[in-house]
């Protein structure tokens, strides 16, 4: 039997803190997975570095943007159980969920552009 969706505020009461304090710490688990990839031109648009590093941190980043986006319940958030470890998101579907999060209030902007060293 299929396992019920996790949401934010599920998660948020797993752990004894506030749904924004949730959603606080998902944005920082992002930013720090965002992290590891290179970050090239003016748009911040993600590019390859090495290919067998960035494909690894890739796969990490999309797979959390698209859990992130199921616990938001986001409207185009796509099945974990058809995205998670079968494939990257495209440029498309990768702008649209980090969109659909900022719209949500997870900040993806890097820590020091947040102000943080």
């Amino acid at each position: 039997m299929r396992e019920p969706r996790k949401t934010i505020e599920g998660l948020a009461a797993e752990m004894g803190v506030s749904v924004d304090a949730a959603i606080d710490g998902l944005a920082y688990e992002l930013r720090t997975i965002r992290s590891h990839l290179p970050s090239h031109g003016a748009t911040g648009e993600l590019t390859p570095g090495t290919p067998g590093g960035w494909n690894a941190a890739m796969y990490a980043y999309d797979e959390a943007l698209v859990v992130a986006a199921n616990l938001l319940r986001l409207p185009s958030a796509p099945p974990l159980d058809l995205f998670v470890g079968t494939r990257l998101l495209t440029h498309l579907e990768r702008a649209r969920l980090e969109r659909g999060l900022a719209d949500e209030g997870v900040d993806l902007r890097p820590p020091l552009e947040l102000g943080y060293n």
